[in-house]
Parts: structure tokens; sequence; C-alpha cells
């Protein structure tokens, strides 16, 4: 459609908008609203696309030292990769379509490190180094812009922690190991406060996204359960909690509540140190603490002294520990147990967070543990530092 009044620069559409001079255009929402102004080039097109929904994605990236080299694009989660070649001034576009927004990695052939940035279906600008890939930035996708405003904030709570365990390096010079892991223990339970509440905060700001849809599992062991439940139900109040990664999340919450304090605890069966297989439900009648650890975690190393002590207590007593290994590596595994010197029964199918009986008990991080009444009940979650010792000091005669 096309109007004039052949006033030139007198149109009274002109003077109406503060037009001095040309071309100049606004873009309008249904509503009546300027959403955009003086758009130029592929701005117009690429402002329609976010505004009126796109289903495809596009990234376009330019880097500097990068002409002629082989880039890779693939989902985080998958092993499978799209490959383009950058032309000489080392830009490059992949195009596809993804049926919920996801985190992404682009890599270059030869070149050591990777980026990750959201990806939904949009035109996203990439642009960087290919020296150092991994501090590119990346423009035009809502969800990597909410991203990156958490990862801010997780950085600085991270310095927050690093704080936190300064007395670690002091205890450290003394040789002093209770003091080392007891400021292990005490800083990590304040950091997980610190971004859990950050976290629920970020949620409720943000519930319509794949980033709070991402940020609600590890609030698993951060707090309880009841809690995460009550935060995820913002999420599924909005689209995104139709999506896939949304309602696994869902499933993980239900099998989480599954397992209160009062429930039965559910059996499984995992091979120990020797290679034969062991189940919980052959422990029945006694009480029984599921701990799950990994070699790699500090704070699980840090708390096996306090659950050593409880044990040393109790084990006459009709008590006993069943740790369930998160390790991959057997090597890493038995050398901990030593080192640690634990006596109690050591499981662990060496499948990681892919643990079978991680995955029934819901354990998205370390440490974390069940307390069970002979009767197979859970009584107790997540017992840190004396707390387990106190609560058998309740139950345990």
């Amino acid at each position: 459609m096309q109007l004039g009044d052949l006033n030139a620069s007198g149109n009274a559409a002109a003077k109406l908008y503060g037009v001095v001079a040309i071309p100049s255009n606004f873009l309008v929402n249904p509503e009546g609203k300027i959403i955009a102004q003086n758009l130029r080039g592929a701005a117009l097109e690429e402002t329609l696309e976010k505004h009126l929904g796109q289903t495809s994605y596009q990234v376009k990236g330019q880097f500097e030292n990068a002409a002629h080299l082989k880039v890779y694009l693939k989902p985080g989660n998958s092993s499978s990769r799209d490959s383009a070649i950058a032309d000489d001034a080392g830009r490059f576009v992949f195009q596809g379509t993804v049926a919920e927004p996801g985190l992404f990695e682009l890599a270059f052939a030869g070149r050591r490190g990777f980026y990750s940035f959201m990806v939904e279906n949009t035109v996203i600008t990439l642009s960087g180094n290919a020296d150092s890939v991994y501090l590119a930035t990346a423009t035009g996708s809502r969800e990597h812009l909410l991203l990156t405003e958490q990862r801010k904030e997780v950085e600085l709570i991270g310095h927050y922690m690093m704080e936190l365990q300064k007395p670690y390096h002091e205890a450290k010079l003394r040789n002093d190991t209770a003091a080392m892991n007891a400021t292990v223990i005490n800083s990590n339970m304040k950091w997980k406060d610190s971004l859990g509440n950050y976290q629920v905060r970020f949620i409720s700001r943000h519930p319509n996204s794949m980033a709070a849809v991402m940020s609600v599992a590890p609030l698993l062991n951060m707090m309880p359960v009841a809690r995460v439940d009550s935060v995820m139900r913002l999420i599924e109040q909005t689209p995104a909690g139709k999506y896939t990664a949304a309602t696994k999340v869902r499933a993980l919450i239900d099998t989480r509540l599954s397992r209160q304090t009062g429930t039965m605890a559910p059996d499984f069966s995992q091979p120990d140190t020797l290679n034969r297989p062991v189940t919980l439900s052959s422990l029945r009648g006694k009480f029984v603490f599921i701990d799950f650890w990994a070699s790699w975690c500090a704070p699980c190393r840090a708390e096996n002294p306090n659950v050593l002590k409880a044990f040393n207590k109790f084990k006459d007593k009709n008590f006993t520990v069943l740790a369930i290994s998160l390790d991959k590596n057997r090597n890493a595994w038995i050398r901990a147990i030593h080192e640690d010197a634990l006596p109690w029964m050591q499981l662990s199918d060496l499948a990681g967070f892919d643990n079978a009986a991680g995955q029934l008990y819901s354990v998205t991080s370390i440490p974390s543990n069940f307390l069970v009444n002979p009767e197979g009940k859970i009584i107790a979650q997540n017992l840190r530092g004396p707390l387990l010792e106190e609560m058998l000091e309740k139950y345990v005669k």
C-alpha cells in the first residue's frame, strides 16, 4: 500500500512522526505499538522473524583467524554434528530446526575448545576468534541472553565460594585435616544455599524459558523437593512447561517426591569391588545409610570422616553404611576407598551419573544420602556434618 499527500517534506504523517530525513521507517505490532525503528538491510527480516515466529534457526558467524577452517556445530547432548567451511573472511552459516531451545557447541577443526550457546529457531549471530572460540559472543537469541545473565551470576557465586575456602588453604599449611574437611563442608553448604536461592529467583523471573527448565534439576540436592516442585509448577504454567526437557525434570521431581521421608526405599542391586551383586534388601533389618559419592567429589571426601565416626560408633548397634559411587574410573574409585580408609560396603556400576541406583533415587548431584530404617523406610535425607550421628542417637538404641 502506497500513500502520499504530495507535500514533500511537509507531509502531515511525516511531521507527526518527526521525520526529518529519509529513508525512515517504523515497525508497528498488532496492538499498535512501535516495536522497532529505522531498520536497514536484513534487520527488517530478522526483526519480523523474531516477532512473527520462525520455524528454523540460522547461525551466522564471523571469526578472526578462521579463514578456510572447518567449523562444527552440534547439540550439546549429541555426538552427531553439522559442519561448514569458513570463507576468506572467516564467515560461515548453519541452518536447521530445533523442536525446543537447547545448548549447542561450536568448534573449529585444529583449534582447542568450543563455545557453548543456546540455539532456538531464530537468527543467531556469533563473533570471536577461532584461536579462543570459548570467548565468543552470541546475539539474536533471547534464551542465550538469559543464559549469559545466569552464567555471570553463577560466576560471582563461584568467587564467593573461593572466599569461603580461604581457611582451607590456611589449614592445609598447618596440615590440619579436620579443619580442611570442615571448611569444605561448610563452604559447600553456603555455596549451595546461595546458588539455590539465586536459581529460584531466576526461574521466578523467567519461567517461560529453557534456561529456567535447565536450572531446576540441580535444585533437588540443594533444597527440599516440595520447594523444587513449587518452582517447577511456575514453569509448567508457561509454554516452556511443555518442552521435552521439562517433562523429564517433572519425572525426576515426581520420583524424588515418592522417595520422601516416610516412604519405602526402593530396592536395587549393584556390584561391589569384587564384582559381586549386592542388594539393598539384603540389609533389611538394619539401619542403612545409603551414601552416593565419588572419588572426584571433594565435598563427598570431606564428609567421609563424619560418616566414619558415626559408623564406628554405631556399627555394633544394627547400623551399616552402603556407599554407591558415581565414578566411571574403577582405579580412581578403589584408590579413594583405600585413601579414606572406608570399611563399609562399596558398590558401583561405574556409569557415572547414569548409575542405575542414582537414577532410581533421582540423584542429580553429590554428596547425596538417605537413611533407611530396619523396615526399609526412608527416615532422613542429605545428612551433613554431625547430623548423621545425631539422627542415629535418636533412633538407634
